[in-house]
């Protein structure tokens, strides 16, 4: 299959252009034979890519890491198939920050927001490791240690010190999260979403049309939208929640269902 078959499998601009940067890069693997990898990625375009390198005809190995094995954000190498080993995939810094963040309030967010206001690229941040108190794990692209040591001083209004960690010493939280269950007149975004975070259609409404909401990582595209199970419905803001399951129709013709709602 070629690229011009592949891009007509999708509509939305964002997922063309991966979708051509994904092809010509595997192409550039084959031709020069060496080692590639990408900016960290979203779950929607770590799909994305692996679709599209399934019909990528050349012999070509990859793989998806994010700095350790759990993480969500990851980036994806690429390499020749017949190589005789797997190259390694040490793409990455580990810097930890301390702070009296809970006083503050401080939440996942503004340590983002903190990164990229010192200018550092989206695609150059991984995951962000947050205990609700007093440090902060983030992994990075590895040749940003030097310039976070020396620049990430501040989070919002607390002052923080920075340092370089290793893999083994990241805290891998432990998801809580709250179980929500109810019923909704259908599985529409608005209406889901709407029991998700206690929000009313009147109000999940214009989120959505104001591209404050988004689909298993893409932003969603109306109101009317139908969610399954294992849909990621997140709300700029206010956090994450998971389509559990459907369970059922009540007597008022209402479909039971399940969320979770990640804290």
């Amino acid at each position: 299959m070629q690229l011009k078959e592949i891009l007509t499998f999708y509509t939305l601009p964002r997922e063309k252009e991966w979708a051509s940067r994904l092809w010509h890069l595997a192409e550039r693997v084959e031709r020069e034979r060496v080692q590639l990898k990408t900016e960290f990625l979203d779950p929607h375009l770590q799909r994305l890519a692996t679709d599209v390198l399934v019909h990528f005809s050349r012999q070509l190995n990859y793989a998806l890491y994010g700095g350790f094995p759990q993480a969500e954000r990851a980036r994806l190498f690429l390499w020749p198939a017949d190589w005789p080993a797997r190259p390694e995939m040490d793409a990455f810094s580990y810097i930890q920050v301390r702070g009296n963040f809970s006083q503050e309030g401080l939440r996942h967010g503004d340590f983002l927001g903190s990164l990229l206001g010192l200018g550092v690229e989206r695609g150059k941040v991984g995951d962000i490791l947050y205990d609700g108190l007093s440090t902060c794990q983030v992994v990075l692209d590895d040749k940003l240690a030097s310039f976070m040591l020396s620049n990430w001083v501040k989070v919002g209004s607390v002052a923080v010190v920075a340092e370089e960690i290793s893999e083994d010493l990241l805290k891998l939280p432990r998801e809580r999260y709250k179980t929500i269950k109810g019923t909704v007149a259908s599985p529409r975004l608005d209406a889901v979403a709407g029991l998700g975070f206690g929000l009313s259609r009147s109000k999940t409404t214009p989120l959505i049309k104001g591209e404050q909401v988004k689909l298993n990582w893409q932003v969603a595209k109306s109101p009317a939208q139908h969610v399954q199970e294992g849909d990621v419905i997140s709300i700029a803001g206010k956090g994450r929640v998971i389509v559990e399951s459907f369970a059922g129709t009540s007597k008022k013709e209402r479909r039971h269902i399940i969320l979770k709602k990640i804290l």
